[in-house]
């Protein structure tokens, strides 16, 4: 019997182990082998011998560990949709999902700060503070919550921080990443608005047309709710309208 690709192995405490292509055993035989990394634990998504595997990554589940502390129950099982949901999207649109991953739960890890702690830190850290952040302080934990995971859990990967800072408001020309993080924190199964079973649907056809039509949910709410619109989340609207072609659609119907 032969393997021509397994790069797992077992070890004597029953952990599976990443191993480098060179130095695993193509034979069947798996009581020799070198780990590559024991920091990265790796579980198969295949199958060996008939039993079936889940992978697990050492750095998301520290992530997941250090979050729990520091957002409240509600906040957590919103995190946890949200990073299932943008797993869904990224499968669909070719997105690297471990950033997906790290970026949807990290992405409301200040969102549990008050909002005068808000303010004083992107004072501190020279956040720019417009009259809108100074009306709706809440909305700064996006930004500041890039800078918690830059910081405290050392992330650098500027796409997953953009995609922490720009899930809230959005702006033109997201990255995928930003995209799916925007869309997944809208549509997330905890998510109960009208019409947002048909978005979700939308979601899976389309992420460029769902995100105008998430975009443009919340604009409406917020002008029945009388208040304050930032200017990113206007052109965020406008640039999906544009990008999907709905906007040439009814200007066809005219």
């Amino acid at each position: 019997m032969r393997f021509h690709s397994c790069p797992f192995a077992c070890s004597k405490n029953n952990k599976l182990y990443a191993l480098h292509r060179d130095n695993y055993i193509r034979n069947g035989i798996f009581d020799s082998f070198k780990v590559k990394n024991k920091n990265f634990q790796k579980i198969a998504v295949s199958t060996i011998y008939g039993v079936k595997f889940k992978r697990v990554d050492k750095e998301i589940k520290q992530i997941k560990e250090k979050i729990q502390r520091i957002i409240d129950n509600k906040r957590l099982s919103h995190t946890l949709s949200v990073e299932k949901t943008a797993v869904e999207l990224a499968k669909l649109y070719g997105a690297d999902e471990k950033k997906v991953r790290i970026a949807a739960l990290l992405h409301d890890c200040a969102k549990n700060l008050p909002q005068k702690e808000l303010l004083k830190i992107a004072r501190k850290e020279k956040i720019k503070i417009d009259k809108y952040f100074e009306n709706n302080a809440h909305l700064l934990h996006g930004p500041i919550g890039a800078l918690i995971a830059k910081r405290n859990f050392k992330i650098k990967d500027k796409e997953i921080l953009e995609a922490i800072k720009n899930h809230t408001t959005g702006r033109p020309n997201m990255s995928l990443i930003e995209e799916i993080i925007y869309l997944a924190d809208h549509i997330e199964p905890n998510r109960n608005y009208k019409h947002v079973k048909a978005i979700r649907s939308t979601a899976k056809k389309n992420i460029h047309k769902t995100i105008a039509l998430v975009s443009t949910k919340m604009l409406e709410y917020l002008l029945r709710k009388k208040r304050e619109i930032y200017p990113s989340s206007i052109e965020t609207r406008n640039y999906y309208l544009r990008k999907s072609g709905l906007m040439e659609a009814k200007k066809d119907k005219h």
